[in-house]
């Protein structure tokens, strides 16, 4: 797999799977203002997270997805939402309507390019 290498400015945030409900984080290089580029993802625990700190990034702006971002790392979804409720950063697969970290009911889903996501705590 190609990596696309990142700026020293690039940081991770978490997110989690809506199928298995595992964390992973996803490295972000800055590319602008206000656009924010995903370059890859990768496994994590929720003691990295928090030892990371990956939890208590917030971020908002515009999204671009790097060529060779990988999705999610535990079941390969290619949609990403944000949880109205908790504001967690979730793969979304069409397979599940609850948020896998707060297990709220998650409503209808529209495209979008701007978001503000971040970790949301725990």
């Amino acid at each position: 797999m190609n990596f696309t290498p990142v700026s020293k400015e690039a940081f991770a945030i978490l997110a989690a799977c809506s199928r298995s409900r595992e964390y992973f984080g996803i490295a972000v290089d800055p590319v602008g203002k206000r656009q924010f580029k995903l370059v890859w993802s990768f496994k994590m625990t929720k003691d990295q997270a928090i030892r990371e700190g990956t939890d208590k990034r917030n971020v908002q702006g515009q999204i671009i997805i790097d060529q060779n971002f990988n999705f999610c790392p535990y079941c390969g979804g290619k949609m990403f939402a944000q949880c109205g409720n908790c504001g967690h950063f979730i793969c979304y697969n069409n397979e599940t309507n609850q948020c896998p970290i707060c297990h709220i009911r998650i409503g209808g889903f529209q495209e979008a390019s701007d978001f503000s996501f971040g970790g949301g705590g725990f």
